[in-house]
């Protein structure tokens, strides 16, 4: 977590929020980011034990990433599963997806970061 938030800080990317799941996994991995303070966002939490909460958490992501007006990137910390319900990819534990809303309003993956 320190080396992806190291990474963001030596490619000069400006982070204006850090959204994390409330569990603390999340939070903890958040906070070791070190981009900015980290504001728990419940819509972030893991669904896997109960999935009839899938489509609306997924909704409440897309609704706050498409009212976003603030230039800069805002970091969410999240869970396998939820990632996977809003990019239709499944990538690996501590890698990081980079997603944008296109002009026909559908998440778009823009590049995925791993690092070693």
């Amino acid at each position: 977590s320190a080396a992806n938030g190291s990474h963001f800080r030596q490619q000069e990317i400006v982070v204006t929020r850090v959204l994390s799941s409330q569990w603390c996994r999340c939070l903890e991995t958040a906070e070791l980011l070190a981009l900015g303070p980290v504001e728990p966002f419940a819509p972030l939490n893991s669904f896997f034990r109960d999935r009839s909460t899938r489509d609306a958490q997924t909704a409440k992501v897309r609704d706050f990433m498409r009212a976003q007006a603030t230039p800069g990137v805002t970091v969410m910390v999240t869970h396998f599963v939820n990632i996977a319900a809003l990019s239709d990819r499944n990538i690996a534990s501590g890698a990081m997806v980079i997603l944008r809303l296109n002009d026909q309003d559908a998440l778009e993956i823009v590049g995925q970061i791993t690092i070693q």
